[in-house]
C-alpha cells in the first residue's frame, strides 16, 4: 500500500474456484495501474527463461562463474508464510482499506483480572514482546499450546500477568495493542481446558537480552546493516554494535547474545580475527550462557573444527557416479567420492593453523541412514522420571538381611547401571530380574554391568512383566520384547 497498490478487504463470506473465504479476507486486484508491481510483490514463483536456466547449467558443468544476478527467490508470500491465492474473482463486496487501518490493533475483552494474552506468530506480537520489554514488565512464553475459553492459543503464546506487574499494566497493554497493531485478549482466569498452565515450566519468564552485533571488519555492511535496522528500527529493541576486535574480551560477559552477521570474504574471516585466544574466550563464554546467531556463512565459522561450537561441518560434493566406470588412458589419478585419487596419490596436510581439510561428502538414501549419521557416538540413557523397579536381592551379602528376595524399588533420576557383587556392592539389582511395575521406564536407562552377552536380546531388549503370582516368588514372565529406546509399560 506504501508503493501505491490499491488493496480491498471482503466485507462478508465469500467463495471462490471451489474454496471458501473469511469475512476480512484481502483482496489485491490487478485491474489497476500498478498491477505489475503487484505481480512481482506477490506471485509465489516467477519462472526464469528455459533458455537461460540451460545456460547456468551448462556454466556449472564447466565450472563457470554464474550469470544470475543477486538472488533468484522474490516471493514475499512465502518468505513471510502468508497464503496468497491466485484468483479470478467475480464480484465480491469489499470496502477500501486506508493505510493508517491496515496496523490497527486492540484489546479484546477490556481490563483483565488475571493476565493478557498475545498469540504469537505475528511482527505484531513480537513488537508488542520487545515493547514490554522495554517498558519492564514481567511476561512470559508459552512453549506448547494451549486451549482457554475454547480458542486455541499456538506455542509462543505470550503472558502478561496483571498481579506480578504494577497497576500501569493495563494502560502499557492498551497502548502497545494501538502502536504495533496486535490483537490482545484480556483473562480473567487461569484455567485452561488443555495444555500447560500459565505457572508451568512449559510458561518459562522471558528475560531481556543485551545484544551485541559484530560491526566493522570482516563484516559485510549489507547484512549487519539489515540486521541493526530489523532490531532497531522494525522491532524498536535496542542493539549494541561493537567492533569485532574487540568482541573476543572479558567485556562480552555483559551481553547475553551475540550476532555475527555474514562476511566480505571468506568464511574464515572471523577466525583470522579473534584468533586462537579469542575463539577460547567466546566458547568460555556460551558455556558461561551466552548465544551466538550466525548468519550466512558466519554459521561455517561455528561449525568449523577450529570453533567447534556447532557440531555440523561443510561438506565437499558428493560426485556423480557415472553408470560406466572409466577404464583409464588418462593422465592422473581416477576421481573417487568423496574427492579421494586412486592409489598412490598424496592428501596434503593443512599447515598448523590453518582450516582442516573437509570431509567427503555423504549421500542419503533413507531416513535411518541420516538418523544414524547425525546420532552422537556416545551418550548417557535416559534419566528416570519416577518408575517402580523389580529387582533381586543377592541374600549372601550381610545388608540381605530381613529383606526378601525379591523388592520393589522406586527410582528417579539418574539411575543408570545396575551393579553386581562383583563390585563389592552389599546390595544388588539383576537387571536379568528388573522389570518396569509402573507407570514407565525407558528401556535403555535399565542396563547390567553383568548381562550375559549371549542372552539374546530382540531388536534392544525384553521387558519382563511380573505376573500377579510371581511377583512374590521372584518369578518373572517375559513380555513382547521392546526396540532400543522404546517404552516400557506397566501390564
Amino acid at each position: 500500500m506504501k508503493q501505491g497498490v490499491d488493496v480491498t478487504r471482503a466485507s462478508a463470506e465469500f467463495s471462490q474456484d471451489g474454496r471458501t473465504y473469511p469475512s476480512g479476507s484481502y483482496i489485491v486486484p490487478l485491474a489497476q495501474p500498478a498491477k505489475r508491481r503487484v505481480k512481482n510483490l506477490l506471485d509465489v514463483d516467477t519462472q526464469m527463461d528455459d533458455k537461460f536456466l540451460k545456460g547456468e547449467e551448462d556454466r556449472r558443468k564447466r565450472r563457470l562463474p554464474t550469470e544470475i544476478y543477486d538472488v533468484t527467490a522474490w516471493s514475499i508470500p512465502l518468505q513471510f508464510n502468508v497464503e496468497a491465492i491466485p484468483a479470478g474473482l467475480s464480484t465480491v463486496q469489499s470496502t477500501q482499506v486506508a493505510l493508517n487501518e491496515a496496523g490497527t490493533g486492540k484489546v479484546v475483552g477490556g481490563k483483565a483480572d488475571v493476565a493478557y494474552l498475545v498469540p504469537w506468530g505475528t511482527s505484531a506480537a513480537a513488537r508488542v514482546m520487545t515493547g514490554a520489554m522495554r517498558a519492564g514488565l514481567r511476561i512470559y512464553g508459552a512453549d506448547k499450546a494451549f486451549v482457554q475459553s475454547g480458542r486455541e492459543y499456538a506455542a509462543g503464546t505470550l503472558v502478561i500477568p496483571v498481579k506480578e506487574n504494577p497497576d500501569s499494566v493495563h494502560g502499557i497493554v492498551a497502548g502497545l495493542a494501538a502502536s504495533t497493531g496486535a490483537e490482545i485478549d484480556a483473562t480473567g482466569t487461569s484455567w485452561v481446558e488443555s495444555g500447560p498452565s500459565f505457572d508451568s515450566l512449559y510458561t518459562p519468564l522471558l528475560k531481556k537480552p543485551a545484544i551485541a552485533l559484530a560491526w566493522d571488519r570482516p563484516t559485510a555492511a549489507s547484512s549487519a546493516g539489515e540486521t541493526r535496522f530489523v532490531l532497531e528500527r522494525q522491532f524498536d529493541f535496542p542493539v549494541t554494535a561493537v567492533r569485532t576486535q574487540q568482541l573476543a574480551v572479558p567485556e562480552l560477559s555483559q551481553f547475553q547474545v551475540l550476532i555475527l552477521p555474514e562476511t566480505t570474504g571468506a568464511a574464515g574471516a572471523y577466525a583470522d580475527v579473534f584468533g586462537t585466544a579469542g575463539i577460547a574466550r567466546l566458547k568460555q563464554w556460551v558455556a558461561d550462557g551466552g548465544t551466538i546467531i550466525g548468519l550466512g556463512n558466519a554459521v561455517q565459522f561455528l561449525a568449523d573444527a577450529r570453533t567447534g561450537l556447532l557440531p555440523v561441518q561443510v561438506e565437499n560434493r558428493v560426485p556423480e557416479v557415472p553408470a560406466v566406470p572409466p577404464t583409464g588412458g588418462g593422465r592422473g589419478g581416477v576421481a573417487r567420492a568423496g574427492g579421494a585419487t586412486a592409489a598412490g596419490a598424496q592428501t596434503a596436510i593443512p599447515p598448523s593453523g590453518a582450516a582442516p581439510a573437509r570431509p567427503a561428502g555423504k549421500a542419503f538414501t533413507t531416513d535411518a541412514e541420516l538418523d544414524k549419521a547425525t546420532q552422537p557416538d556416545s551418550e548417557l540413557p535416559a534419566s528416570l522420571r519416577g518408575a517402580l523397579v523389580r529387582a533381586r536381592v543377592d541374600k549372601e551379602q550381610w545388608i540381605s538381611a530381613g529383606v526378601p528376595r525379591v523388592v520393589k524399588s522406586y527410582e528417579v533420576g539418574d539411575w543408570r547401571t545396575v551393579v553386581g557383587t562383583a563390585k563389592g556392592i552389599g546390595l544388588s539389582a539383576e537387571a536379568l530380574e528388573t522389570c518396569c511395575l509402573g507407570p514407565q521406564a525407558w528401556m535403555e536407562s535399565v542396563t547390567s554391568a553383568q548381562e550375559p552377552a549371549a542372552r539374546p536380546r530382540a531388536a534392544g531388549c525384553a521387558c519382563r512383566f511380573p505376573s500377579h503370582a510371581a511377583a512374590d516368588s521372584g518369578q518373572s514372565t517375559v513380555g513382547p520384547p521392546i526396540n532400543a529406546g522404546g517404552l516400557a509399560r506397566a501390564p
